[in-house]
């Protein structure tokens, strides 16, 4: 960008609309035929050219006394070929073209986000996720000649916010464009990166030229104010605190600083993986399980196929191979690529480009960017003495650190507190301003940071300690990035605030709470049963293994008993859980590897990382999954596995007429307001959980019935599991579970697991002669899979009940643990005055059932103890039990 001076300054119409008090008034117009703007050259810090989108997009306000109507006229191609309407929260949600309204609201960072996809589809979603916050208003689109037309309508009874508004518009072939907004991203939230609507009919519309020259001013006082260079001379920039006195000083000391502090480099790097370090020295680089060769001149941020694979791929993660091959060898030609690959990506990098999402489906560039830049900083300190590193390389990569901290610093996207996101980034802006602690702002922006970390945690975690988007990876993945930013500031010697501390502790007491007994997790949404977390420069960590590394510094002895099977901490019986924010139920009936781990998820749809699998159940037993959650693989809305994998169909719950839940449909209920509370009773010999779902199933919700679920469960012995069918009419229910990688055998009346160390077996046991169903390993249509690592899956069974029934409908089905089949219960099952009867008899007890529909309850009894659960017209229940 030219210096100040030389910067053409903006018409005074375009200074209003930006930046002068100028309120509309009723029945007034303002029409802005603008084109939007994405960047699209090199990106220096003092230049910033932008190019025109390809189809310009025609926006008219008009304001009445009841409401602001925004209309669009959207210059397009065809549209796409019709697919079916997918819920908020599916990612491909967004792959059709949208037009969007931003407007600010609530606290400074807070935004309002309206949407209008081409199909017609409206989406409303605050950043601070107080969701569905504008009553009554209405969204359209329809096809036009040329094109498609987009109205929102907004009623100004259900507002409070200014006339200010930021436009945006997403295509397939072009990503988003907005206008107007700097940095080429729509996260900026200062008051000049919206557009103020201003009266008067016959004032023409600032010209693209004018717009572009004042994004260019609006940009370089961003840079200004963040202090990245002085305004008389941008090219005399000092980003550090004590610019060196001669050449060759800099890089003195940081080899001086880096020969002494471990904490400089990879400090914990794994064994190194030399066959994925010799492919990367003949350009093959490895994400997981998949290889992508890479052609020169590289592009770091567009080359591969697959978008979530190239994403990671661009972490530079593979740094830590090529630095632990070269620690492993003494060959410099590791470290030579190492290098090689940071000045390749410094000396092509768009930091403009690499930041806005328009290159991708998501925002993990946003991510990736910083976390790219800690293991660039990592590896040079690793290869500090190795004589291979330049002192030019050395400014450069602080150069871009100073830029992409700036950027970040300014962005919403920081604050975007509900998620993990601005805690993932807060971890790597607090580890650059160790790791480049001469920058001269690093104090002052690692304590803003360290705001950013405090006020996140209070929003995403629940009042019982759950991460608010319920998935049990994510949960630690915040633990992780917390744990990774302070533990380096305190080998850097950098105090911690102790309250950054306690929440540790916190998080990993209540992420402990989800261990399996045979030390894997009950996993929800996203989470994965064998709970690795990432870490930086280090072999992907597991729960347990946090926790007993790091538990006993913290005096986390819950936690540590959970992960030790007892031998550590301390936790009395019941080893029970129930999170009734998050609507989560973890039972156990011991500590031991052996005993039985029964969860049931209870809750509400969560955020982000969202599956439709309310009511779903996890069983595991002498050592291995029996019934899987399956988690979640690579995040490509392409791979059947991932489509598979967050389906109700392939969750242990209840499908209604061939459809899944629909609970993406309804954002108001994605986070519970109160806690669920008399659902559950953890006894000594029993205990017991109980839910419902009752938000439909199908397109919009549109199958009207309501699914209740209640689990008994008799400690050492078996499970039973209440299905209620709420509705009317004749419905095809179909009962689905979803068991382990594992051998199997059909049974008569279900579904038997052949290990001979210790198995499940599942049978319908009310109503009688329902049809049955086992997919394993199926391709069309897509059926019986567990995930393998992230691309990868195996064939697991997936046992389905069905029977077409006139509803309320009421199931019982067994599931009964065992190492010898004789201890199997025999079921003996019949109505008697109102009551379904059914007696379990194994070599060890003969045990009596007894149940009611409505209103549901149980009874429960044998030679050594009786209990009884029985609702409330509040869906609470009272709960009795006693040893005879």
């Amino acid at each position: 960008m030219p210096p100040a001076s030389e910067a053409k300054r903006p018409p005074a119409s375009l200074d209003a609309s930006f930046e002068g008090p100028a309120p509309l008034r009723a029945g007034s117009e303002w029409t802005a035929d603008a084109r939007f703007w994405l960047a699209q050259e090199p990106y220096a810090l003092w230049h910033a050219p932008h190019t025109r989108a390809k189809r310009p997009t025609t926006v008219r306000f008009r304001s009445a006394l009841s409401e602001w109507r925004l209309e669009f006229h959207c210059v397009a191609g065809p549209p796409e070929p019709p697919a079916a309407v997918r819920a908020y929260g599916d990612p491909d949600v967004w792959q059709s073209e949208h037009v969007q309204v931003v407007m600010p609201c609530g606290a400074p960072g807070e935004c309002l986000h309206l949407s209008v996809t081409r199909a017609g589809q409206a989406i409303s979603e605050r950043f601070d996720k107080r969701l569905d916050p504008i009553p009554g208003w209405r969204g359209r689109a329809w096809e036009v000649e040329g094109g498609w037309r987009a109205e929102i309508v907004i009623p100004r009874s259900a507002t409070g916010f200014p006339n200010t508004f930021r436009l945006a518009r997403w295509t397939p072939d072009e990503g988003l464009t907005r206008w107007p907004t700097p940095f080429g991203s729509w996260w900026h939230v200062a008051p000049p990166d919206f557009l103020e609507i201003v009266e008067g009919r016959e004032t023409p519309p600032p010209s693209e030229d004018d717009i572009e020259d004042f994004m260019r001013r609006r940009e370089r006082d961003l840079l200004l104010s963040a202090g990245l260079f002085e305004p008389e001379d941008p090219k005399e920039r000092h980003d550090l605190a004590k610019p060196p006195a001669r050449k060759g000083e800099f890089l003195e000391a940081f080899q001086a600083r880096a020969a002494v502090c471990p904490w400089s480099g990879f400090d914990q790097l794994p064994p190194a993986n030399m066959e994925h370090a010799r492919d990367m020295l003949e350009d093959r680089f490895w994400f997981h399980d998949v290889c992508i060769p890479m052609k020169a001149p590289f592009d770091w941020d567009r080359s591969g196929d697959e978008p979530f694979t190239m994403v990671h791929l661009a972490r530079f993660d593979f740094l830590a191979d090529l630095v632990a091959a070269w620690k492993a060898t003494g060959d410099l030609a590791f470290a030579r690529k190492a290098i090689e690959c940071i000045e390749t990506w410094l000396a092509r990098h768009d930091l403009r480009q690499s930041l806005t999402p328009a290159r991708y489906r998501c925002r993990w560039n946003w991510i990736t960017i910083p976390h790219r830049l800690v293991c660039m900083m990592r590896t040079v300190g690793s290869l500090a003495g190795t004589g291979l590193l330049r002192e030019e390389l050395l400014f450069a990569l602080y150069r871009t650190v100073a830029g992409v901290l700036c950027v970040l610093d300014g962005s919403l996207i920081t604050r975007h507190y509900p998620k993990n996101h601005s805690l993932i980034m807060a971890n790597h802006a607090v580890a650059l301003s160790v790791l480049c602690g001469e920058l001269r702002f690093a104090a002052s922006l690692r304590e803003r940071y360290f705001g950013h970390f405090r006020r996140a945690l209070e929003v995403q975690f629940l009042p019982d300690g759950v991460q608010a988007e319920l998935s049990t990876s994510y949960h630690m993945i915040c633990y992780q990035r917390l744990t990774e930013a302070t533990s380096l500031c305190e080998k850097a010697g950098v105090p911690v605030p102790p309250d950054l501390t306690e929440w540790r502790k916190r998080i990993l007491t209540v992420g402990a709470r989800y261990l399996t007994p045979h030390g894997r997790i009950f996993a929800f949404n996203d989470g994965g049963m064998p709970g690795q977390v990432d870490a930086i420069g280090r072999a992907s960590d597991t729960f347990p293994s946090l926790i007993l590394r790091e538990g006993p510094a913290l005096g986390a002895n819950e936690a540590l008993a959970l992960a030790s099977h007892g031998r550590q901490g301390a936790l009395l019986p019941p080893f029970s859980h129930a999170l009734p924010w998050a609507g989560h139920f973890m039972m156990r009936d011991g500590l031991g590897p052996e005993a039985i781990g029964l969860a049931l998820d209870a809750g509400p749809f969560g955020m982000g990382h969202a599956h439709e699998d309310a009511l779903t159940i996890t069983l595991t037993a002498f050592g291995k999954t029996l019934l899987a959650d399956l988690g979640s693989g690579a995040y490509d809305s392409t791979d059947p596995m991932r489509r598979y994998s967050i389906s109700t169909a392939a969750h242990s719950t209840i499908c209604v007429d061939g459809c899944g839940q629909a609970s993406g449909w309804f954002p108001a209920s994605w986070r519970r307001d109160s806690p669920l509370e008399g659902r559950h009773w953890f006894g000594r010999a029993v205990q017991f959980a109980a839910g419902e779902y009752g938000l439909g199933y199908g397109n919009l919700g549109g199958i009207k019935v309501e699914h209740r679920r209640a689990v008994l469960f008799v400690n050492g012995a078996w499970i039973l599991v209440f299905d209620r069918l709420l509705g009317e009419g004749e419905r095809l229910v179909e009962s689905r579970f979803v068991f382990g990688s594992l051998p199997w055998k059909e049974t008569k009346r279900g579904l038997q697991t052949t290990t001979g160390t210790g198995d499940l077996d599942v049978q319908a046991i009310w109503p009688g002669g329902l049809a049955r169903e086992i997919a394993c390993g199926r391709e069309a249509p897509f059926a019986g899979w567990t995930i393998r690592n992230l691309h990868g899956r195996v064939p697991a069974p997936r046992l389905t009940f069905s029977e077409r029934v006139r509803l309320p409908a009421f199931w019982v089905t067994l599931l009964a643990p065992f190492r010898d089949p004789v201890e199997i219960p025999e079921a003996m099952v019949e109505r008697r005055d109102g009551e379904i009867r059914i007696r379990l008899v194994t070599p060890r007890s003969t045990d009596e059932v007894a149940c009611r529909e409505a209103p549901f309850e149980v009874s429960f009894a044998n030679e050594r103890v009786k209990f009884s659960a029985a609702a409330g017209a509040d869906g609470k229940f009272r709960f009795h039990e006693e040893e005879l």
